[in-house]
């Protein structure tokens, strides 16, 4: 589906029934506790607050708008009968067909429905949460730069959009850094890649092995990178493990990966100054490096064909047993 504008987006999320509209709440972490909360829900629905406290009624706050499969793949266009690692693949090819749009030039539009310049600019209007309990006070933005607003447009009864980097909040696998890794380990040449799953830094990769050392040539191409560079840790499974099912990747890890043959922790590896783990005195030196461990997780490939087979019945038969037997199950 293909939408207008953010309003839309909104009114097609309401129809579908996976809106929250919630009045009344405070900026004053109230609407960060709800956000919070209602990411734990199974349908973790988006939340649109209207009549916050403090500010007239319109002056709107929508948080969640992308923590449900079925609404990211709503917004990217990616269909939900698709698995997790289909609809990856699906729009990592998707990227690679993308053509710029030329900018259109326009004397007027909704944004200019109402302008302040200069001395008339009051961002007080607007309503800034607070999010979290330690924050220092409400965020406009999450950068901590000084900002000089000379004016400030706005539609009628405003829509500000809350990303509060909540655990789970607004974190999907098609706006993850999976597919740009993915495109890095293609770029690199390593082929045979299935799968790319990037959480909370940790990078999942199933490949399918091709020649000795294959799947360690992924996991240091994964952490040489530029968009997992970030993470603690890279798994490696086999091609018939789901990196976005964390019981399989778990099971994987537990019966296929020797720690004594199988772990490799990867020094002085590129890191960033806010990483929790960075310890006091190398930030205060500038040394913002760190370590990744590599989980080999594959079954070894030279003796992978005698290794003891899983019971787990294929993908082709488990599609075609959910297409004929899978309507019996249906909640």
């Amino acid at each position: 589906m293909i939408f207008t504008d953010l309003r839309h987006f909104v009114s097609t999320l309401e129809k579908l029934g996976q809106l929250k509209i919630i009045e009344g709440a405070s900026c004053e972490l109230e609407i960060g506790a709800i956000t919070e909360m209602a990411t734990t829900r199974p349908n973790a629905p988006a939340v649109l607050f209207d009549s916050i406290q403090g500010h007239e009624k319109g002056f709107r706050v929508l948080t969640n708008f992308l923590s449900h499969k079925s609404r990211e793949r709503l917004v990217y266009g990616v269909a939900e009968e698709l698995t997790d690692s289909e609809a990856v693949r699906y729009w990592k090819d998707r990227l690679k067909e993308v053509k710029s749009v030329e900018p259109c030039h326009v004397n007027s539009g909704p944004i200019k429905e109402n302008v302040m310049v200069g001395d008339e600019v009051d961002l007080t209007l607007f309503p800034w949460p607070r999010w979290h309990q330690r924050d220092g006070g409400p965020y406009l933005c999450a950068t901590a730069a000084v900002t000089m607003i000379k004016s400030v447009l706005y539609r009628k009864e405003p829509i500000i959009l809350g990303y509060p980097p909540f655990l789970g909040s607004s974190r999907g696998i098609l706006s993850s850094r999976g597919i740009l890794v993915w495109n890095e380990l293609e770029a690199l040449g390593i082929p045979n890649i299935i799968g790319v799953n990037y959480s909370w830094g940790m990078t999942i990769i199933a490949i399918k092995q091709a020649y000795p050392g294959h799947a360690m040539r992924a996991a240091h191409g994964a952490l040489g990178g530029t968009a997992g560079y970030h993470g603690r840790f890279v798994i490696m499974v086999d091609d018939d493990i789901d990196p976005f099912n964390l019981n399989d990747v778990l099971w994987a890890i537990a019966t296929r990966c020797d720690p004594e043959t199988s772990l490799d922790v990867c020094r002085r590896i590129w890191s960033y100054k806010i990483d929790p783990r960075l310890p006091k005195h190398k930030k205060e030196a500038g040394d913002y490096t760190g370590a990744a461990a590599i989980i080999d997780a594959c079954r070894p490939y030279h003796w992978i064909d005698e290794f003891p087979r899983t019971t787990k019945i294929s993908e082709e038969l488990l599609k075609a047993t959910e297409q004929k037997w899978g309507k019996f199950f249906n909640e």
